[in-house]
Parts: structure tokens; sequence; C-alpha cells
């Protein structure tokens, strides 16, 4: 019996390290901001200039606030995910631009959630953000 259990609680942890590896697979790809909670703004009102993007690949960040490119590590533990430490940022000035609400919101970020082929970005329960698969 004890072997048994043992064999069971073995592939129970099996599958669930699977399915962690699978979901933080899952992330791998381009993604364009789609929903980011404004009030009554746009999102090409809010982002005059470029939807923000981002690629996720293996642990790696790349992409764009809608003005600068953004660059670092990730990190991916069941549903939480953390950006950085020590993300990279370029400084181009951008005119008109206010990309401190991106980066707020972008810096809050400690959840995600997959919806087929939308991530969803939260803290703790609260949407921060969501993209669309590209």
């Amino acid at each position: 019996m004890k072997r048994f259990l043992l064999i069971i609680s073995v592939v129970s942890m099996t599958l669930a390290c699977g399915t962690s590896r699978k979901a933080a697979t899952d992330l791998n790809g381009n993604w364009e901001l789609v929903f980011f909670p404004s009030g009554s703004k746009t999102l090409a009102e809010i982002f005059t200039m470029k939807r923000p993007e981002l690629k996720l690949e293996n642990g790696n960040l790349s992409g764009t606030t809608g003005c600068n490119r953004i660059n670092g590590p990730y990190t991916v533990s069941g549903n939480s995910i953390q950006f950085g430490p020590n993300l990279a940022m370029t400084k181009m000035g951008c005119p008109n631009y206010d990309e401190n609400i991106f980066l707020e919101a972008f810096n809050k970020v400690n959840r995600y959630q997959l919806k087929g082929n939308e991530l969803q970005l939260l803290q703790d329960s609260a949407l921060l953000m969501s993209f669309s698969k590209q």
C-alpha cells in the first residue's frame, strides 16, 4: 500500500511539473496590447504612437512600451510571473506620449492567466492589461 501511494505521489508531481512547463511555454510568442483599463479613453488615445508589444521566449522578454524598447528576464512559477530584475529600457524622447501609465501598471504585475490567445496580466486578482497573441 505504501508503495502504491508513493507511485501515485510521484506521478502526480510529475504531471504537475509538466503542466507548469507547458504553461510557461504557452507564453512564448509575440503579444500586442488589446485591453488597458483607462476609464473613458480608448487604446489609441492612451497609446498615441504605438500599442505596447511583448515578445516572451523561454524566460526572456523583449518588446516596446509603445515608445521605448524593453528587454530582460522573466520568471514563471505556477500562475505567478515576475518581470526583471534589471529590465533594460531605451530612453528615447516621445513627445506627447506618457509611457509611465503603462510602466506603472506593468511593474505591478505578479500573476497571469491564459485564455485562448489572450494573455491577461494581473496584480493579485485585479486585471491590469490584456495582450493578444500575434
